[in-house]
């Protein structure tokens, strides 16, 4: 990412919230979706040198620029994934496994700390808000913060 000169800590917390939103919001584990850099073309308004008709219509006027997209992150595939309850037992046997099976798109702690950092930070700021607006008891809110250390624990006791 850092070779197409994106800001790979912006896409981080932005996967961060996309699967809090899966997570708490949708209430699906997320196993085997994936998440991909798109862009759509812009249109470049400014007029042609020697075009001075400023009285047609606005698509005559623009020409598609698909050099100077804006770049976004979309998330698709959501054929293998299903639904959870908000339990221990559906974080411990749906959500970390799709968290750890899904090819490595989450970024992990023993690549770069940093960014694992602000991306749990960022996971788990927006999933308190999920779920402090739909009004669900202290029990749930601890949900979030259950999914990242499992898959610690998990993460740890497979590099031993």
């Amino acid at each position: 990412m850092e070779d197409l000169d994106l800001e790979v800590l912006e896409l981080a917390n932005d996967m961060a919230i996309g699967l809090a939103i899966l997570h708490w919001q949708a209430r699906v584990d997320g196993m085997d979706v994936e998440f991909v850099l798109g862009s759509s073309a812009t249109w470049d308004r400014t007029l042609p040198t020697g075009y001075e008709d400023e009285s047609a219509p606005p698509h005559k006027q623009g020409l598609i620029n698909f050099k100077r997209g804006g770049v976004h992150l979309w998330m698709f595939d959501f054929d293998k994934a299903n639904r959870i309850e908000f339990t221990d037992h559906d974080v411990n046997t749906k959500l970390v496994p799709a968290f750890l099976g899904n090819d490595p798109y989450y970024p992990r702690p023993h690549v770069d700390k940093e960014l694992w950092d602000d991306f749990c930070g960022v996971y788990l700021k927006a999933s308190e808000a999920i779920l402090r607006a739909k009004g669900f008891k202290q029990s749930v809110m601890g949900l979030p913060q259950r999914l990242l250390n499992e898959v610690l624990r998990v993460l740890k006791e497979h590099e031993g």
